[in-house]
């Protein structure tokens, strides 16, 4: 269901609310409470004497709960969810009264509390949200630049470390800090690019411990990086 839609129905339960509706209960048939156009819910099973609802010519119920002695009483109406519960049916919860007056005023806290934070008027959030997105990812951006330099910088330095194991080029070593995973991975091609050989990285991000091992591609495909290089560095 779209926004469109749930204020649609919202608008329309509202105006029958406000016509202030008599709430007519009365016990009958099932088969009288059919031929009179009573809904039934799909699934409920219904005695031989059933309770109907009736409000005005807008509303006839088939329904075993209480309910208000006209529509108004119910104050007015608030959608809160809907979802779908089968094949082309959907469940829509609602609050009314004093419980959609509160849900109400807790969004509109929540609003002015993200204009406060936003440094704008509850009007204005939306744009200010997304002002604060496309600055996000300019940062983000700006940020993988960084690292992409501050990696190339330092691929001079891991280089030269550099050793030979088994007549392949083999190099490992403590990425610079900063590193994420993205930017760990693509230093470890272009060295291992360089090289010709082997490369073995480390790197923390955010508490966690990320490597990245890899072989050039000129590299003997029946070379196994890991258990022939990698384990003959770490025992030595």
């Amino acid at each position: 269901i779209t926004t469109e839609e749930i204020a649609l129905i919202e608008d329309t339960v509202n105006a029958k609310i406000l016509e202030s509706t008599p709430v007519e209960i009365k016990n009958s048939t099932l088969d009288e409470a059919r031929a009179a156009g009573a809904m039934a819910l799909f699934g409920e099973k219904y005695g031989d004497v059933v309770r109907t609802v009736r409000m005005g010519d807008f509303s006839l119920e088939l329904c075993g709960g209480t309910h208000l002695p006209v529509t108004s009483a119910a104050g007015f109406l608030r959608i809160v969810s809907e979802g779908g519960v089968g094949a082309n049916l959907r469940r829509i919860e609602a609050l009314t009264g004093e419980a959609a007056l509160r849900h109400d005023r807790e969004a509109e806290n929540r609003l002015r509390e993200a204009s406060r934070v936003l440094g704008t008027q509850p009007e204005n959030v939306s744009g200010a949200a997304e002002k604060l997105r496309a600055r996000v990812r300019e940062l983000e951006k700006q940020l993988q630049a960084a690292q992409q330099k501050m990696a190339a910088a330092s691929t001079d330095d891991l280089l030269a470390n550099a050793q030979e194991i088994g007549g392949v080029k083999f190099a490992a070593a403590r990425a610079p800090q900063g590193l994420n995973a993205n930017a760990l991975r693509e230093l470890a091609d272009r060295l291992s690019d360089k090289l010709n050989g082997v490369v073995v990285l480390a790197a923390e991000d955010g508490g966690k411990v990320l490597w990245a091992v890899k072989a050039a591609s000129k590299i003997d495909e029946s070379l196994n990086a890991v258990s022939e290089i990698f384990s003959q560095q770490l025992t030595k």
